[in-house]
């Protein structure tokens, strides 16, 4: 019963160039996934839990994503991403210092 599902195919004829495709992307979303929480981490932890201030714990964020994209070679979209979170995160640290 088996042989005759795959009896239209021949053995090993299988064009898997979207499962490839499919499965790079995978791991590079979850490679950047990680790097995104190791950088968050360590945003927060030097901010709050070393008590050194929110900018520092930016630059600890910037230095880790630019440290990981040159050390990875990442993409261009790796470099929008980790300058367009400085930028967002350094906005949110001037408005909180303005209204405390």
């Amino acid at each position: 019963m088996a042989e005759a599902a795959h009896a239209g195919a021949p053995r090993g004829g299988m064009d898997i160039q979207d499962q490839k495709y499919t499965f790079h992307h995978f791991v590079v979303f979850c490679l950047w996934g990680t790097l995104q929480v190791i950088m968050i981490v360590a945003l927060l932890t030097v901010a709050f839990a070393m008590g050194l201030g929110w900018f520092a714990g930016l630059a600890a964020y910037a230095a880790i994503g630019v440290a990981a994209g040159l050390f990875m070679r990442m993409s261009s979209s790796w470099w929008v991403l980790v300058i367009g979170a400085v930028v967002v995160l350094g906005a949110g640290g001037l408005v909180s210092l303005l209204f405390k």
